[in-house]
């Protein structure tokens, strides 16, 4: 009777902890490929194969699975764009790549950056961030403790700091830099990607790259003659 195990324990060794959140992020991704953006909390314990009791037990909610998962691509993407930025090359051309890295993981993966790229639906932790951090601020623009572009900002505002930017000019430019890339990738995938990737970060780019000068000049010079 020494080996008999307990009501309702699993036969085995029980699974690892950082494995099982593994898994359920990676099932999430998939339950958001397959439903969309709006997949549910059900959708994706479905997809993990665990009971929902299990998926609980280590995400509480949605927004909390949303947030893990923010994290997660947004390190991914901060190391693909940091590599794109370090590359050969003029630096005007590095920046491009670096922006193209977010532009094109959104148009392989426009379910998780509908999903992540947004404010999630609800709380993900159990409290605010603190005043005066960046989080608070990424809270007070309307996105979660745990989205995909307060991960980006925040590593973004770090790296501009650590370069030499003023504090309190790192912050808003990091805001501006994801803002516009945001804004257009929102309407590209609104727009069914009518305008080829490369066009639209070379746009983009550019503009962030020449501080809008060009598109100024054409502004006080005026359409040109014909």
């Amino acid at each position: 009777m020494a080996n008999q195990r307990g009501r309702g324990r699993p036969a085995g060794p029980g699974v690892d902890p950082e494995q099982r959140r593994a898994d359920l992020l990676d099932a999430a991704e998939e339950a958001l490929r397959l439903h969309g953006p709006t997949a549910s909390l059900s959708d994706m314990a479905r997809a993990s194969g665990y009971a929902r009791s299990a998926v609980y037990a280590v995400f509480p909610s949605r927004p909390a699975v949303l947030a893990a998962l923010g994290h997660r691509h947004a390190d991914r993407l901060m190391a693909a764009m940091l590599t794109a930025l370090g590359g050969p090359g003029p630096a005007e051309d590095r920046f491009h790549a670096m922006l193209d890295v977010l532009f094109a993981w959104a148009e392989r993966e426009p379910s998780l950056y509908r999903a992540l790229a947004r404010p999630p639906d609800g709380p993900a932790t159990g409290s605010p961030a603190r005043p005066g951090t960046p989080g608070a601020r990424h809270q007070a623009h309307g996105y979660g403790p745990g989205t995909l572009v307060t991960g980006l900002a925040e590593a973004i505002e770090a790296m501009l700091t650590a370069t030499g930017t003023p504090p309190e000019l790192a912050a808003p430019s990091a805001q501006a830099m994801l803002g516009s890339a945001t804004a257009a990738i929102d309407w590209w995938l609104a727009a069914g990607a009518a305008l080829p990737r490369a066009a639209l970060v070379t746009q983009i780019g550019s503009l962030a790259w020449h501080g809008g000068a060009e598109l100024l000049a054409s502004w006080f010079t005026g359409p040109s003659e014909p």
